[in-house]
């Protein structure tokens, strides 16, 4: 089902104007209604709105997705990702992904659910995969 700016806009209770412009980002809106209409898009569906969580988070979630191998490089790479991250608007979380899963395509798009972004270093992955991937991520 396609949802429509008309379905956020009856669900939150506000004009079709509004959500339009609130979800376009032009001009000044009360700060609950932008928090109420982006809310709602998210939850219903309204493609693209994930990105705009962060104007109501004040942060963005971002998947780091590799397989968790230890090591001296792997230790100090995570480690400048959460140095990076310090002070900033990101929320950095580790996902481990292995050899492991039989079906990789579906794990990764499951688990992008959850976050806003995400840097995904997975050398076992094909090309084949990351097409998959992100025909699945985009619909």
């Amino acid at each position: 089902v396609k949802i429509t700016l008309k379905d956020i806009a009856d669900d939150v209770g506000v004009s079709l104007a509004t959500v339009s412009r609130v979800l376009a980002s032009k001009g000044p809106f009360n700060p609950e209604t932008e928090r109420r209409i982006i809310d709602s898009a998210y939850r219903l569906g309204y493609p693209g709105v994930k990105f705009l969580r962060h104007k109501i988070k004040h942060s963005l979630d971002i998947a780091i997705i590799t397989p968790m191998w230890l090591g001296e490089f792997d230790a100090s790479l995570f480690r400048g990702f959460i140095e990076a991250s310090n002070d900033s608007k990101f929320n950095i979380r580790f996902v481990n992904m292995d050899e492991t899963q039989k079906d990789p395509v579906s794990y990764l798009s499951r688990t992008l659910e959850d976050f806003d972004g995400a840097c995904i270093f997975v050398p076992y992955l094909t090309s084949d995969d990351y097409i998959k991937l992100r025909s699945v991520v985009n619909s």
